[in-house]
């Protein structure tokens, strides 16, 4: 039997044990009809890999037909939306690497949805590798990251969406910024796989499991693993870590599973997770396929799932601390602009030169500053994330405080307002297609400085003597 052996820092992979327990105080599920796994890409990927893998042991035990469909398109998100629309009775299910799951409403492909739209059950931990043709010029990844910065190298993947898109983002934003590469993309990582292998792409970075047999075949060869470990699989020679050409790399491994819609009865949710727990948690053939494949052997189910996911999906989250210090640096510059229109504050008799006159201007070049500092600090996003929470919360504290006392009813004061309000419906309102976000918040953002500015004009002003 061929034999893999990689350990990812990130796992943190526990033995699992049977918990008969787990649907204790639930009714057991008999389902009377098939049920159908939606896999939204392509026969032969990833996804349809593992998924016909465990839809076996899912059918033994649930004794009922088990049926994969395949529909794939448009990264995934096709099959992902009809499994969503379809009714919520536990019958319809659907796989993917739950990272995709998480990130369709941030690409804008499915509105209104999360990763708290599923119940997550785990099969296997996969990592993309960077392979080219085999009569490829480039012989190591230092080599191709080079052509990849400024030629238009093609590179196929499954989509934007895919394990190998991420991927390739992923390395660009470790690079130091955008690549000249060219993304091609498939309706799955096995045609990605193939174009890679025919010549028709010169690079793929899509995951080990697809890449392992035309590796062996001699027809692409391994550069380098998106993981901070070699990965050694029988029959190929072992693949060296990306962190060996680029040492910050952020590792994260993308997790593979069966996710059933929310909303189905409680029953459901509790005899699947039962059966993962006893039967697919200590199957022969998912561990061989693992071991075979170059994944890693990770059941998992319920919280413990989700918990074990969290790290890909945060990093796939787009609410990157980064987006907090635009908003502020957008906000400070518009207070630096109004300390420069302060003939307005002579009619409150405040003078232009006296600190009241000043704060303003100093609270906008202050908040500009620290803007600065903080978009750098976000290239760290665990250091990034809680500095962006409360330095936001003081510098809106001083904005309004500033603004209501001295600028209430200028210009610049509605125009802070509309950016300040316009950015966070853009960070926050993730549920939303990306420019929809930004329509929305331009227009919350306007209405928001007239009201806000008519209340505090005509109501709350206080003028000073």
């Amino acid at each position: 039997m061929t034999k893999v052996s990689m350990t990812l820092a990130s796992l943190g992979v526990a033995a699992l044990i049977p918990l008969t327990a787990l649907a204790e105080g639930h009714a057991s599920w008999q389902p009377d009809r098939p049920i159908n796994i939606i896999v939204p890409w392509s026969a032969g990927g990833s996804t349809d890999q593992v998924t016909r893998v465990v839809a076996p042991i899912l059918a033994e035990a649930l004794g009922t037909d088990v049926v994969i469909v395949n529909q794939p398109g448009a990264s995934g998100s096709i099959g992902t939306k009809a499994a969503l629309d379809a009714p919520r009775d536990g019958y319809t299910w659907t796989a993917n690497a739950v990272a995709n799951n998480a990130t369709y409403a941030v690409t804008g492909l499915i509105e209104g949805t999360s990763i708290e739209d599923y119940e997550i059950y785990l099969s296997v931990a996969n990592v993309p590798v960077v392979s080219v043709n085999a009569d490829s010029p480039y012989m190591d990844f230092a080599q191709l990251l080079e052509a990849m910065k400024t030629e238009g190298v093609t590179v196929g993947t499954a989509g934007v969406n895919s394990s190998g898109g991420m991927a390739l983002a992923a390395i660009g934003e470790a690079a130091g910024g955008e690549l000249a590469a060219r993304m091609v993309t498939y309706d799955g990582g096995a045609p990605a796989v193939m174009a890679a292998a025919s010549g028709e792409v010169a690079v793929t970075t899509q995951l080990a499991v697809e890449q392992t047999e035309m590796i062996r075949a001699g027809r692409l060869r391994g550069l380098a693993v998106l993981s901070d470990q070699p990965l050694n699989v029988e029959g190929i020679d072992p693949i060296p870590p990306i962190t060996d050409f680029i040492p910050d790399f952020k590792v994260a491994a993308d997790y593979f599973g069966i996710l059933i819609p929310t909303g189905a009865p409680d029953e459901v949710y509790a005899t699947v997770e039962a059966i993962w727990t006893e039967k697919v948690a200590t199957s022969p053939e998912l561990m061989t396929y693992a071991t075979d494949r170059g994944a890693v052997f990770a059941p998992s189910a319920g919280q413990d799932a989700l918990d074990r996911a969290m790290p890909v999906i945060t990093k796939c989250d787009n609410r990157h601390p980064g987006q907090f210090a635009i908003v502020l640096i957008a906000l400070g510059l518009t207070m630096l602009w109004a300390g420069f229109t302060m003939d307005r504050l002579e009619i409150r008799r405040i003078h232009p030169s006296s600190i009241p006159g000043l704060l303003p201007m100093i609270l906008g070049a202050g908040m500009s500053i620290c803007a600065v500092f903080l978009y750098i600090g976000a290239k760290d996003p665990e250091d990034a994330t809680h500095a962006a929470s409360w330095r936001t919360m003081i510098l809106a504290a001083l904005w309004s405080s500033a603004y209501a006392l001295l600028m209430v009813g200028t210009l610049p004061f509605y125009v802070a307002t509309a950016v300040y309000v316009a950015g966070f419906v853009i960070i926050f309102d993730t549920d939303m297609a990306p420019m929809k976000r930004v329509v929305a918040g331009v227009v919350f953002g306007i209405l928001a400085a007239g009201i806000i500015g008519a209340l505090f004009r005509y109501a709350f002003l206080v003028r000073l003597p």
